[in-house]
């Protein structure tokens, strides 16, 4: 997966899933050709579910906790 131009960053997580993709495109139609053509064609992937990130916001500094 590394190799693919579009990811970003590939997160292996806990739950229903097991790898989260972070993938830059641009437009849903690249969204939906890019997972049409590049991850299921690919014999490891069984399933794959998307989501549209709409906003990001980010705090470029985390405040230190204090308990």
């Amino acid at each position: 997966m590394s190799s693919l131009p579009e990811l970003v960053g590939a997160f292996v997580v806990s739950g229903a899933s097991d790898y989260l993709l972070h993938v830059a495109v641009p437009d849903t139609n690249a969204l939906y050709a890019f997972v049409i053509d590049r991850l299921t064609e690919r014999p490891e992937v069984a399933d794959v579910n998307t989501s549209v990130v709409y906003e990001h916001i980010r705090r470029p500094v985390l405040e230190p906790l204090i308990g």
